[in-house]
């Protein structure tokens, strides 16, 4: 059944003071874990290049591995028990993530032969739609797009910012001969997980501290 999606948390921003900064929540969530999420990047990384080899390969194999790559990250940064596995994840939804990732794919090259600055603003909303998918298997890839799009409302400035910031730290990346991008794009993934569960109002540090007074 599909999960209701929650009020929009209200435009949080990462920089702000008052609350715990996203940079600060992923590290948190990679603190003694860097290794599996690293792991977990190179794989992702490795059958991505793969599939270009085959004609239209990546194109038909993206959605079911980001659609994984969501599956595994939420179960990552939730604490939960993740698996190599849930990697590829997707392929067992392989028909709603082939198609929701053409439409996605679609509707922003449609938005970007208008001009660049709509293709960047479908892109940053329709940027949620493989969590929304991942949280809810049944759900139609068009409502996944739709909700995203909802979710994304008065947060598409953040997340652009955001994007900006590793841009430039990708480019950073450089100087150490892209050494850096191992680090980088795992810590990219799980920053961007906790962009969602903000967006969602779950904090899985507020759930980890109400589960250890639970068991004590």
């Amino acid at each position: 059944m599909e999960k209701e999606l929650p009020k929009k948390h209200e435009n949080p921003n990462p920089f702000r003071d008052e609350e715990v900064s996203l940079f600060t929540l992923a590290q948190n969530s990679l603190r003694g874990k860097w290794v599996p999420a690293i792991l977990t990047a190179l794989i992702i990384g490795i059958v991505s290049g793969v599939s270009s080899i085959i004609p239209l390969g990546s194109l038909i194999i993206y959605g079911a591995l980001y659609l994984g790559a969501a599956i595994w990250a939420l179960k990552f940064v939730r604490n939960e028990n993740f698996d190599y596995d849930d990697i590829f994840a997707g392929f067992n939804n392989f028909g709603n993530a082939l198609a929701m990732g053409l439409l996605q794919m679609l509707i922003i090259i449609g938005f970007t032969l208008l001009l660049i600055i709509p293709g960047i603003i479908a892109a940053l909303s329709l940027s949620q739609s493989f969590f929304i998918m991942a949280e809810n298997p049944d759900i139609k890839p068009s409502d996944a797009l739709r909700k995203s799009h909802e979710m994304m409302k008065g947060n598409r400035a953040e997340l652009f910012g955001i994007y900006l910031v590793f841009l430039l730290l990708g480019i950073a990346s450089i100087i150490t001969l892209g050494i850096g991008l191992i680090f980088l794009i795992p810590y990219m993934r799980i920053l961007l997980t906790h962009f969602y569960l903000r967006l969602k109002g779950e904090n899985p540090d507020e759930v980890k501290e109400i589960d250890h007074l639970i068991t004590e």
